[in-house]
C-alpha cells in the first residue's frame, strides 16, 4: 500500500466531509487508490456518514422530481384519462417514461382511485366477453333455505363443496359462489384437513353414543390387551379413529412392545404374576433370584425342592382374613422353606411372621439380597449373568402354555 502524508489525509477527509464529491472522484484527483481512501475514511468514521449523506441527497432527488411531476397538471391529466380508458399501470408507466411507483402514487393518492387487478383490467378492456354476476345470479334458483342448508353442511357435516353439489342436485360453481358469498370458502389443502377432522370427530362421538361397539373397544384393550390396530380391523375402522376412542376414554395408549409384554403377563397372572420365568435342569423358576439360588444350591449338591413339589401353608392375617402361602424353596439339608426377596418390605416380614406362628412345627427364612451375595454371583459378573439368564429365560407364550410350573393348592387363582 502506498504511503500517504498526514497532510494529504487531512486533507481528503475534510474534502469528503464538507463538499458532496464521492470516493470515486477523490481516487481520480489524488491519484491514491479506493481501498486507501476508504480504509483512511473508516479511521476517521466519515465513510458511514458520508453514506448517510448519499442516501439523504437521493432522497432530496426524488422528493424534488415528485414535487416537478405534481406540479405538472397536463402530465396528471394524461394518466388520470389513461387510467380511466382501462388501460394497465405498467403500460402507462412506459408511455409516460415514469416509474410504476409513481403512477401508483398519483392514481390512488392524488387522484384516490380504485385499485383494480389485472383480472378486472382485462374484463374492463374486453366487455364482450365478460360474464354476468354470477353470485347475483344464483340468486334466482337457490332458496334461502337451501343456502342456509348448504352453509351448515358444509361448516358442520365436513363435506366438501363438491360433495354438497351432489346432495343438493346444483352446480359446483353455485355452491362456490354462495360460501364465498358468505365468506367460509376454504383452500383445498385447509378444507380436506378440515374436513377430514370433522368426520373423524362425528364418527368418534356416533361409537362412543353406541354403547355396545365402545364397551367392546374398551374391554378388547383393557381385558384382552389387544393391541389398536388389531381392533381397528377387527370392527373395520380406522386406526386413528380407535386411538382417538380410547384417548377420550382417558386409557392410555401401549406401544406395541408394551401389549406384547402385557399379554404375556397377562396369560400368567392368576399363577405367577408380571415377572420373567427360567428353565434350569428341566425346572422352572420366577424371576433372576430364584434361578441363581436353585444354581447355587447345586452346585453345593444339595437337594431342593421347588414351587408344585412344594407343601402350601393356610394362615389367617391380624382382620382374620384366609390366606395361602407357597414358599419358593424348600432345602432338605436344611429342613427349611425359603423365600428369595432382592427387596423385604414390611408386609413380607408381617406374612412371615404369621406363617411361622401359626405353623410352629416348620422353619421359614427369608433369604434377602445381602444374604444371597454368594448366590447371585454364581453365573459370574454382571454381563456374564445376564448372558447365562437369557440362555434360560422363557420367552413366548407357547413355551408357558406347553408345561407351565403347576401350583399346588391353587383354589383362588392368586399367588400370595
Amino acid at each position: 500500500m502506498k504511503k500517504i502524508s498526514e497532510d494529504l489525509k487531512l486533507k481528503i477527509i475534510a474534502e469528503y466531509k464538507t463538499s458532496n464529491i464521492s470516493v470515486h472522484l477523490l481516487e481520480l484527483k489524488y491519484n491514491v487508490s479506493r481501498p486507501t481512501i476508504l480504509d483512511i475514511l473508516r479511521k476517521a468514521e466519515q465513510y458511514e456518514q458520508g453514506i448517510k449523506r448519499w442516501k439523504l441527497r437521493l432522497k432530496d432527488k426524488e422528493t424534488n422530481k415528485f414535487n416537478i411531476i405534481f406540479k405538472n397538471y397536463d402530465l396528471l391529466n394524461q394518466v388520470k384519462c389513461e387510467y380511466e380508458k382501462f388501460t394497465n399501470i405498467k403500460v402507462i408507466a412506459q408511455k409516460y417514461f415514469l416509474k410504476v411507483e409513481i403512477v401508483n402514487q398519483i392514481l390512488f393518492e392524488h387522484f384516490k382511485f380504485y385499485k383494480r387487478t389485472s383480472g378486472e383490467t382485462w374484463h374492463l378492456q374486453h366487455p364482450s366477453k365478460q360474464k354476468t354476476n354470477f353470485r347475483k345470479k344464483f340468486r334466482n334458483y337457490v332458496s334461502d333455505v337451501e343456502i342456509e342448508k348448504i352453509i351448515d353442511s358444509y361448516k358442520n357435516s365436513g363435506d366438501s363443496y363438491k360433495t354438497i353439489a351432489i346432495k343438493m342436485g346444483i352446480s359446483k360453481r353455485t355452491v362456490c359462489a354462495i360460501l364465498k358469498q358468505n365468506h367460509i370458502l376454504r383452500n383445498n389443502k385447509s378444507s380436506r384437513m378440515l374436513n377430514k377432522r370433522i368426520k373423524e370427530s362425528n364418527q368418534i362421538n356416533e361409537i362412543i353414543q353406541n354403547l355396545s361397539l365402545c364397551d367392546k373397544i374398551v374391554y378388547d384393550y383393557t381385558e384382552k390387551v389387544l393391541h389398536h390396530i388389531f381392533i381397528a380391523k377387527t370392527y373395520s375402522l380406522k386406526r386413528i379413529i380407535v386411538r382417538k376412542i380410547l384417548e377420550r376414554l382417558g386409557i392410555k395408549i401401549r406401544t406395541a412392545k408394551e401389549t406384547q409384554h402385557l399379554k404375556l403377563h397377562k396369560a400368567l397372572k392368576t399363577k405367577f404374576g408380571p415377572i420373567k420365568l427360567y428353565e434350569y435342569n428341566g425346572q422352572r423358576f420366577q424371576g433372576s433370584y430364584e434361578i441363581r439360588f436353585a444354581a447355587w444350591l447345586t452346585s453345593k449338591k444339595m437337594k431342593f425342592r421347588t414351587h408344585g413339589n412344594i407343601e402350601f401353608f393356610k394362615y389367617v392375617d391380624n382382620n382374620n382374613v384366609k390366606h395361602t402361602y407357597f414358599p419358593d424353596f424348600y432345602v432338605e439339608d436344611w429342613n427349611t422353606y425359603i423365600d428369595t426377596k432382592g427387596y423385604v418390605r414390611e408386609k413380607d416380614l408381617l406374612k412371615h411372621k404369621l406363617v411361622s406362628e401359626q405353623n410352629p412345627t416348620f422353619n421359614f427364612k427369608i433369604f434377602a439380597k445381602d444374604e444371597l451375595i454368594e448366590p447371585l454371583k454364581i453365573f459370574g459378573t454382571k454381563i456374564q449373568t445376564a448372558k447365562e439368564l437369557q440362555k434360560y429365560e422363557v420367552k413366548t407364550l407357547v413355551q408357558y402354555s406347553d408345561n407351565a410350573i403347576p401350583v399346588a393348592g391353587v383354589e383362588t387363582g392368586k399367588l400370595i
